[in-house]
């Protein structure tokens, strides 16, 4: 989202859309699962632009919980979602 419109919002800067976050944490699973499969998606911050974040991963047995993280303060997550 551009900066006027993230202000707008009560954002300090430009974000990236949440949608676009969800997705790019998917595409990035994508090859670690086998047919089809159900996401959840919890925003628990947004990611500020510019800005860097870590993909982040844990494959379970019959559950992946993924998400993007600050790689500057690890503890902030941005979107999480698990796929079953």
């Amino acid at each position: 989202m551009s900066a006027v419109t993230a202000k707008a919002m009560g954002f300090p800067r430009a974000i990236a859309h949440g949608m676009w976050t969800y997705a790019r944490v998917l595409g990035a699973i994508g090859p670690v699962t086998s047919g089809p499969s159900t996401s959840h998606v919890w925003f628990k911050k947004p990611v500020l632009l510019p800005g860097k974040v870590d993909f982040v991963i844990d494959k379970g047995d019959d559950q992946v919980v993924a998400g993007l993280r600050s790689t500057r303060k690890p503890e902030t997550e941005h979107p999480v979602l698990t796929l079953s």
